[in-house]
């Protein structure tokens, strides 16, 4: 049985340090830091991290209507999602992730997003 990219990166472990790395970068941005503003971050990276799991193949999953109700009221524009989007494969190059994996499991429209 092939491994998942889940398992062949690391788990969890590799998963949770990339989405702290992400925020990091996104908590300084002009355009999308105003989201995080007032959210308890160690939640927040919890979640994330295990969203990331499920798209790379390791358990727990969000259905898109769960991921959709969760934002909703955040009224996230278009272009403020494709900035958070965009930033994943800077921060998985960053782990040394290929940029091939990284753009395979980066959300690619806001079909699931908010």
């Amino acid at each position: 049985m092939s491994q998942t990219l889940f398992q062949k990166y690391g788990g969890f472990a590799a998963v949770s340090r990339i989405v702290m790395t992400f925020y990091d970068k996104a908590l300084d941005s002009d355009q999308i830091g105003d989201y995080f503003e007032g959210v308890e971050m160690a939640r927040l990276v919890d979640h994330q991290t295990k969203f990331i799991a499920s798209l790379l193949g390791g358990p727990a999953a969000y259905t898109d209507r769960q991921l959709g109700q969760l934002h909703h009221h955040l009224a996230i524009s278009q272009a403020d999602f494709a900035r958070w989007a965009l930033c994943w494969p800077r921060r998985c190059a960053s782990m040394g992730w290929r940029r091939a994996t990284s753009s395979r499991w980066r959300p690619r429209s806001r079909r699931g997003a908010p």
